[in-house]
């Protein structure tokens, strides 16, 4: 397995209200900062995919918390593969 570790910063919508509200006083959130890690399984010009765990590596690997990232969203992304190996 050769896959990236990476830390992505990015901005994440915020959830909407659940009821009508007046205009005049309707409350709203700004986008919220978000930080992900995983392996890297796609880079595209367009997004990022990522998964959060990495099973049976070698052979019949399998994947779990897969998240796609619109580029658009991103702040920032990091090889932390990198960053480990400098450290060692």
């Amino acid at each position: 397995m050769d896959k990236n570790i990476v830390l992505i910063e990015w901005l994440d919508s915020c959830v909407p209200t659940n009821s009508w509200e007046w205009l005049e006083g309707a409350e709203h959130s700004k986008p919220v900062k978000c930080f992900s890690v995983g392996f890297l399984l796609e880079d595209e010009k367009d997004y990022k995919v990522i998964a959060s765990s990495i099973g049976d590596p070698k052979e019949n690997q399998q994947v779990i918390g897969v998240m796609t990232i619109p580029s658009c969203s991103i702040i920032r992304s990091r090889n932390l593969k990198t960053i480990i190996s400098k450290m060692e």
